[in-house]
């Protein structure tokens, strides 16, 4: 017959196991599958900037007044560890302020204004009524 502390050590060990998981970070959120486009990096004929946000699959740059869905050349990467863009060497991570050049595009329009269309299309999470087309990135230290 078991006693009851030998009942219950099983779910003591689970519980403390699910606790140090939380502790240790095991439980890091999946990178994003965010919007990306083919082809070389899209030019410099805008400028936007503000704090970079991560809503499940989707990043965004907002401020005050606007909101925007980045749309990022194929070659840039996720950084889990530190969530965290990864975009031409450089991490951006969540929560920082940049300064991003390219275009505004209508993300209805975009299969017919980029040659190769989407990468990585938006999740159907995503808010596609603005979306930017990020050529470049930087910190934007006025910002902060």
């Amino acid at each position: 017959m078991l006693t009851p502390i030998q009942r219950h050590s099983g779910r003591l060990l689970a519980l403390a196991a699910g606790v140090a998981a939380i502790a240790t970070g095991c439980g890091a959120a999946a990178a994003p599958r965010f919007l990306a486009y083919h082809g070389p990096h899209n030019g410099d004929l805008a400028r936007a900037a503000g704090q970079l946000v991560r809503e499940g699959d989707c990043i965004y740059i907002e401020d005050h007044q606007s909101r925007f869905l980045l749309a990022l050349p194929e070659d840039a990467a996720w950084d889990t560890g530190e969530d965290a863009i990864v975009f031409d060497g450089q991490r951006y991570p969540m929560g920082v302020f940049v300064a991003v050049g390219g275009s505004g595009i209508d993300y209805g329009q975009a299969q017919s204004i980029l040659r190769a269309g989407w990468a990585t299309p938006a999740s159907s999470a995503c808010d596609t009524s603005a979306v930017w087309l990020t050529g470049d990135m930087a910190r934007d230290e006025a910002g902060d």
